[in-house]
């Protein structure tokens, strides 16, 4: 089953903030799932893989952000694919809820939440 995905993408626009060793860089969300993220930046990150950082991913329209500590697993010229390591409970069930909201399947999120929960 190779490319077979555990968890489903959500193609969702947000702005975004990669931060590691006291510097700050801007970034567009591309698409998130319960276990990572890619990012879309105006130039190329200065980062390799395997980096850990801190992610702010900000909601549109709302005042709520999402904090990950995350890990740069992959990178393509100005897009950079995200590993979430931790998050705080307030991050992850918004994150939850803006899958299940936008995906149409709630159920099959909650599924897949379980599962990564039981793989942590």
């Amino acid at each position: 089953m190779c490319g077979y995905r555990y968890f489903n993408r959500l193609k969702f626009q947000a702005r975004a903030q990669i931060e590691h060793s006291n510097k700050t860089y801007a970034a567009e969300l591309f698409d998130i799932s319960l276990r990572g993220a890619l990012l879309h930046s105006i130039v190329p990150l200065p980062l390799t893989k395997g980096t850990c950082c801190a992610l702010k991913i900000h909601l549109p329209t709302s005042h709520i952000s999402l904090k990950f500590h995350a890990e740069l697993v992959h990178l393509n010229e100005n897009n950079s694919g995200f590993k979430f390591l931790d998050a705080d409970i307030d991050t992850m069930t918004h994150l939850r809820n803006l899958l299940g909201y936008n995906t149409g399947n709630p159920d099959q999120i909650t599924d897949e939440f379980h599962f990564w929960l039981d793989s942590v």
